[in-house]
């Protein structure tokens, strides 16, 4: 993952988890992020889901970044839950 991939950069300044210490960079959920990124990315480009579906995914990976949720891959599949939950 390229921490400079403006798509990840973005999602990551939101998240208090993305910080750096001297010259190391911390970032606890730069994985998930890049990974729903690229797979969302390369399943918009093959037109397998539409604009819709990929801004929802963008706008849950805020709710991710911002602790209201949970995500996690199963399988090939990306699942939600709630904090708390």
């Amino acid at each position: 993952m390229r921490i400079s991939d403006p798509n990840v950069s973005k999602l990551l300044e939101l998240d208090k988890a993305f910080y750096k210490e001297n010259n190391v960079f911390y970032a606890e959920k730069a994985f998930v992020i890049s990974s729903v990124v690229q797979t969302y990315n390369r399943l918009l480009a093959k037109r397998t889901i539409g604009e819709k579906q990929f801004l929802g995914c963008m706008e849950l990976l805020v709710l991710y970044v911002n602790n209201k949720v949970d995500i996690y891959w199963k399988g090939r599949k990306l699942y939600e839950k709630e904090k708390g939950e």
